[in-house]
């Protein structure tokens, strides 16, 4: 049976499979393992932007999760509904068969009656103005904790991927606050220790030298210093 690489291989044409792909794919292989063993995984992955997050664990994931098994509800939550409609249609493109795959606004209230085998929580904070403002981290959290407790079916996997903003953004409220269960945490720097890239795709050192310094240690080294 194909593994998600394979498959992210198969659907994404020209992929350039980076090494840090190569280690998201067989961790994401890992977490689909451990909920077939109802180990009731938890994954954070913290990537800079730009770097397939989205394409890979939003959009292909679930319909790889699918094809495995057909009776799956997936809940995939993104910033607002406009963007998850956009997800679905990408979704549908690669994976065109009736499914239980919902795309959801986290801002949407019309989901009591809601329950899913596996959520997956995208980038829910998109803008410094969010970052910092308390009361949208508050509302946004208070939505994610009700997902956690109310709409996650027993034994369910739960995967926040993000690029980082601050330390009591999603990430970190997770860990502090949301810690009944070990989350296996995936940081995947922009620039190593040794100053190499994540990937030749992008000019990282540039970019560091054009943004605020707080922005480039949480987007893209996963650090945040506040």
């Amino acid at each position: 049976m194909d593994t998600f690489n394979d498959f992210m291989k198969k659907t994404f044409e020209n992929l350039e499979c980076d090494s840090y792909l190569e280690d998201l794919f067989s961790n994401i292989e890992l977490f689909t393992n451990d909920y077939i063993e109802k180990k009731s995984p938890r994954l954070i992955v913290n990537m800079p932007p730009r770097s397939l997050k989205s394409e890979s664990i939003s959009i292909r994931l679930p319909a790889f999760l699918h094809s495995k098994n057909p009776k799956l509800n997936i809940g995939v939550f993104v910033a607002n509904q406009d963007l998850a409609n956009h997800f679905a249609c990408k979704n549908s493109c690669i994976y065109n068969k009736p499914n239980n795959i919902k795309y959801i606004g986290i801002s949407n209230e019309s989901i009591d009656v809601l329950k899913f085998d596996i959520i997956i929580i995208d980038d829910t904070i998109r803008s410094s103005k969010e970052s910092e403002s308390l009361k949208f981290k508050f509302k946004t959290h208070t939505f994610i904790k009700k997902l956690l407790e109310k709409h996650l079916n027993p034994y369910g996997g739960f995967i926040n991927v993000q690029s980082r903003w601050s330390n009591d953004d999603t990430t970190g409220f997770l860990i502090d606050v949301c810690n009944n269960h070990d989350w296996k945490v995936l940081k995947y720097p922009a620039l190593n220790s040794n100053d190499k890239p994540l990937t030749n795709r992008f000019k990282y050192k540039e970019i560091k030298k054009n943004i605020n310094y707080k922005y480039f240690q949480a987007l893209y080294q996963q650090d945040p210093i506040l």
